[in-house]
């Protein structure tokens, strides 16, 4: 073995149980081999991870479409029910204009009729004398 080393020189070649031919020791060959299969298990947990952030914005951008779209939903009824009391008001502004209108008329054909009935009792009153006097 003494010849084998000095053929690659300084020791840096060894042979291990099983007589493989090695470069490092076999303690740093098994942490080696462990950090390799903590790094698989890290790559594995950090693709998996990739794919739930994934799944879940998706999920996130489907619920943000859909409050979106009920956002625009309740614009367009809040939209509809101003226009529809806007229309309300409208037509009792135009109801009371005609209530007043018509209060106007009827007030001023109740005095008219006031003032005929008055006409009317003091023609019977013109009657009623000069049928007196004819007689």
């Amino acid at each position: 073995m003494a010849g084998q080393q000095g053929i690659v020189g300084d020791g840096d070649v060894r042979l291990d149980e099983t007589n493989q031919i090695r470069i490092i020791d076999e303690a740093t060959l098994k942490n080696s081999c462990q950090l390799q299969h903590l790094s698989q298990e890290f790559m594995t947990q950090i693709t998996r991870f990739d794919e739930l952030t994934s799944s879940f914005l998706e999920v996130m951008d489907s619920k943000a479409r859909q409050i979106d779209n009920e956002k625009l939903k309740a614009i367009g009824l809040r939209n509809r029910v101003e226009g529809a009391n806007l229309s309300l008001e409208r037509a009792k502004r135009e109801l009371e204009a005609a209530e007043s209108q018509r209060a106007a008329v009827l007030e001023q054909l109740s005095r008219e009729y006031e003032s005929l009935v008055r006409v009317e009792a003091d023609q019977k009153i013109m009657l009623d004398r000069l049928t007196m006097s004819d007689l």
